[in-house]
């Protein structure tokens, strides 16, 4: 199933904890940290703290101990994703102020970023060590409110059967609706906008966990489980979104 944007919400409780930062220079989810990486979340100023303590080799946040010597390179020039990317420079994103981080990183050729003149950049000469983070909760007064009114995942990576066990599917009288994540073994977390003004049909609800390909039934291994339960934040705002969060109890 594909990742929903549920799943930063449960990075932003993430941060929310906080942790020590890595002591060596490397990233603490390598199987992660580089697509985060991609997809700009080094600079994000909502992951950037984070991405500075777990993400640092990624992120770039590596720090010589010695004077490291100079060596003169040039940026590839590729399009991460060769497929797409022609197709969104065409709709216009290498110059939206939302996307042109990302396609600039990720589209370099289709969005006219080739043939910069060469650029110096310092290799350590000894062992690195990360840059000192401090991970910690999100500004005040930001919590709930999104930064952009309306958006969607570009550039999607299939996930792998098992990733993310957390991530269920929602059904309203047996109709695929929304996504969520599962919290605690009782409870999921979900958008508000997938259930405000349903909280007194709760029983019309599923929940399925271990759903991987939502358009076929051969995948099996899935499990249905009736909802019990739907409480959505009581300052949800359909015409903002703020505060675009609800629970469901199995």
């Amino acid at each position: 199933m594909a990742v929903s944007g549920l799943i930063l919400l449960g990075l932003c409780a993430v941060l929310a904890i906080g942790s020590n930062p890595a002591k060596a220079c490397k990233d603490v989810y390598p199987d992660r940290c580089p697509n985060w990486e991609k997809s700009g979340y080094c600079t994000d100023d909502r992951y950037k703290n984070f991405m500075k303590a777990y993400c640092a080799k990624s992120c770039g946040h590596c720090v010589a101990t010695t004077t490291p010597s100079q060596v003169t390179t040039k940026p590839a020039c590729t399009d991460v994703h060769p497929n797409s990317c022609p197709n969104w420079e065409k709709a216009g994103y290498c110059t939206k102020d939302r996307f042109k981080s990302y396609m600039k990183r990720n589209c370099a050729k289709s969005c006219g970023h080739c043939g910069i003149n060469a650029t110096t950049v310092p290799i350590p000469t000894t062992v690195p060590v990360p840059a000192t983070a401090t991970v910690g909760p999100t500004t005040s007064g930001s919590c709930g409110k999104p930064e952009i009114a309306q958006s969607r995942v570009i550039a999607g990576d299939d996930a792998k059967r098992g990733a993310w066990p957390w991530q269920i599917l929602m059904l309203f009288f047996g109709r695929t609706m929304c996504g969520g994540s599962l919290i605690s073994p009782r409870w999921v977390i979900t958008a508000a906008h997938c259930v405000s003004g349903r909280e007194r049909s709760a029983n019309y609800f599923t929940v399925r966990v271990g759903e991987h390909q939502t358009g076929t039934t051969s995948d099996g291994q899935h499990k249905d489980i009736k909802v019990e339960k739907i409480i959505s934040h009581p300052s949800y705002s359909r015409s903002t979104i703020n505060n675009d969060i609800a629970l469901m109890k199995l």
